[in-house]
């Protein structure tokens, strides 16, 4: 397998369109993140492809984490994933945590959900609950649950889903630092994908 690295990558919201996860993805890789506009439904079609494509190079990718679902939700993530039953319960808490989110892209998240089951992965929430949500501290509160994870285990590797800003290494001149600047800044090299068309800086 190639071992060429790339930092970041743009691709545009178009339904069958991936990168070639082969080359930006190695057995080294530990943090892939995928990064959207949360209201463009293709690109939750091209995760859970990319989930299935990611999977299908046995690298080891054992959780999916999203920041769609406050961390409040994860006993009954943890509840769906060992019995199968509770997923209305997951749609029902993500439309209340989140009530931006129309029904039809909430639909769409459940089906990553879904696929990350299938695959075997356990999922993950990232994001902090309503009350304590904060722009300048949900990058660190998320970095910090998927730096939990990482420590575990060596073996534990994550592909995290969230907005594009919060998947960037190097954002604009004054902005928080993000999710993926965090985990890098304690030793964890982060992959990201872009799905969405807006041309964030890239270095």
């Amino acid at each position: 397998m190639s071992s060429l690295r790339i930092e970041s990558l743009v691709i545009a919201p178009q339904i069958g369109q991936h990168p070639e996860y082969e080359l930006i993805v190695s057995p080294e890789t530990r943090v892939f993140a995928f990064g959207e506009s949360h209201f463009n439904a293709q690109s939750k079609q091209t995760v859970r492809e990319g989930l299935q494509r990611i999977q299908s190079l046995k690298l080891g990718f054992t959780h999916v984490g999203m920041e769609m679902f406050d961390t409040s939700m994860q006993p009954f993530f943890d509840g769906y994933m060992a019995t199968g039953e509770g997923r209305n319960l997951l749609y029902a808490g993500m439309l209340s945590s989140f009530t931006g989110w129309y029904s039809d892209v909430a639909e769409d998240y459940m089906t990553i959900v879904d696929t990350a089951k299938d695959l075997g992965m356990r999922v993950i929430a990232l994001n902090a609950p309503p009350s304590h949500i904060r722009s300048e501290t949900i990058d660190i509160y998320m970095s910090h649950i998927i730096k939990a994870i990482l420590e575990e285990t060596p073996d534990h590797k994550i592909v995290t889903f969230t907005g594009t800003a919060h998947a960037h290494k190097k954002m604009h001149p004054g902005t928080y630092p993000t999710m993926a600047e965090n985990l890098e800044k304690d030793g964890y090299p982060v992959v990201s994908v872009f799905l969405t068309r807006r041309n964030y800086p890239l270095s």
